[in-house]
């Protein structure tokens, strides 16, 4: 393969050896990390806030902030126009439709080659190190002549036919202050075997930290076999594959264990949710984000995404792969994700444990308003309590997120509601329709 600087503006060549290009042109070979122009990477974000993201709307229904309203309105469809025009360029997910499958943890009755019943580490490495890839992204100088690196970080080939995960941030550039996000003006795939190509983006999901990009290539790829997280258990060892530091240091393998399951963090660097990763020890760096976290089965079970500030160590977290699964094909079929995006139509105060046992009430979440609009009126009512949803206990806000983020618009919930009778006791089970975003 011909390749071409990245500091150059790319020019059509034709691609020999190596990976066949089908579209776009074989990617620059890249420099080491400390010879490119621009910042390093912008890789995994350091992890500051583990509490609930509260959510407060008003209403403003004066004359003049109509007015506004409408102005913002306005300016909002011209937006989702320019969104529209960007997303019938870019993406190439018009009519796909991809089928994903975890695979559960095998059932050997040949002797492991690993005292914990799994594949050696040098096994996991050499089975799904051509499945993780480098995403590095560039934009255009100030003249206009040549490109320079914005951020280095991994991918996950999820299909044969070069479908990629990666993380939402690698492949875009956040400005918290201002709550928006600019996906990168050229995406660049770098393989194992050292070469690289370019890659269209897409759809991305900040609310989940997630992304998909594909490149043309004539030759099928090397799909990583996906795993199901809900095997994984405590101290289970895992191990992670990526590019810590970028480019220079591709393929970098990391071990340790699983050292937290269902940790609600939240993810991304604009409006990421709350989500339950998978914790673990096994190093992770900046550039890390998108690679692959791989049980001891060399089955990959979560795509890293974030680790401890600074003054932590060995406390990274990956998004589990069942989450992944589902959000990377509705990316893939619809170029956005109903998944999660779903309101109750409650407001609520929590009550604690503490506060159970002075009051004599359950613990849960207790009805302060119900949405005339949602399927919960007529239902439920000011003072009821909720312990629980879909038989998970919701004695604080923290465990409702991970039961919403399976949910999409119109999926039933089940709620067991404490109201008290006449005799002050009484609980009951109700089932709603969810509600969308907004």
């Amino acid at each position: 393969m011909e390749n071409h600087d990245l500091h150059s503006k790319p020019t059509q060549q034709p691609a020999s050896g190596g990976f066949q290009v089908v579209s776009g042109q074989p990617a620059g070979e890249f420099q080491k990390v400390s010879h490119i122009s621009g910042k390093e990477d912008t890789g995994v974000p350091v992890m500051a806030d583990l509490s609930l993201n509260a959510k407060h709307r008003t209403g403003v229904r004066t004359f003049w902030m109509v007015l506004l309203v409408l102005a913002g309105v306005v300016l909002l469809l011209a937006a989702a126009l320019g969104v529209l025009e960007w997303r019938e360029h870019n993406s190439q997910s018009s009519g796909a439709s991809v089928q994903l499958t975890l695979e559960q943890p095998p059932v050997s009755e040949t002797e492991s080659t690993s005292l914990d019943g799994g594949l050696s580490t040098e096994e996991i490495a050499a089975a799904a190190e051509d499945s993780v890839v480098g995403v590095i992204t560039a934009s255009l100088n100030s003249s206009g002549d040549g490109y320079i690196t914005n951020s280095q970080g991994s991918g996950v080939i999820l299909t044969s036919d070069s479908y990629i995960v990666t993380n939402a941030h690698v492949i875009g550039t956040a400005d918290d202050a201002n709550q928006t996000y600019l996906p990168a003006e050229r995406i660049v795939v770098y393989f194992h075997n050292g070469e690289s190509v370019d890659a269209s983006l897409i759809a991305f999901d900040t609310n989940t930290d997630l992304a998909v990009i594909k490149v043309e290539v004539q030759q099928e790829l090397t799909p990583a076999q996906l795993g199901d997280p809900d095997a994984l258990v405590l101290g289970e060892r895992v191990v992670a594959i990526g590019n810590p530091g970028g480019i220079s240091l591709s393929g970098t393998i990391t071990q340790g264990i699983v050292s937290g399951l269902d940790r609600t963090v939240t993810v991304g660097k604009v409006g990421g949710d709350q989500i339950p990763c998978i914790q673990t020890d096994a190093a992770i760096n900046t550039g890390n984000s998108g690679g692959a976290l791989l049980n001891k089965y060399g089955q990959v079970v979560g795509i890293v995404a974030i680790k401890m500030g600074d003054s932590y160590e060995n406390i990274g977290f990956a998004i589990p792969m069942d989450l992944v699964k589902s959000v990377a094909e509705e990316l893939i079929s619809h170029g956005n994700v109903l998944l999660g995006r779903v309101r109750i139509g409650i407001t609520y105060t929590t009550i604690t444990q503490e506060m159970s046992s002075l009051y004599g009430v359950p613990a849960g979440l207790r009805i302060v308003e119900v949405d005339s609009e949602s399927d919960c009126a007529g239902k439920l009512q000011p003072g009821d309590i909720v312990t629980a949803m879909d038989g998970s206990s919701v004695t604080d806000s923290d465990n409702i997120d991970p039961i919403l983020q399976t949910k999409v618009p119109g999926d039933p919930l089940v709620l067991t509601v404490y109201r008290a009778d006449e005799n002050g006791e009484g609980y009951k089970t109700i089932s709603i329709a969810l509600m969308g975003e907004g």
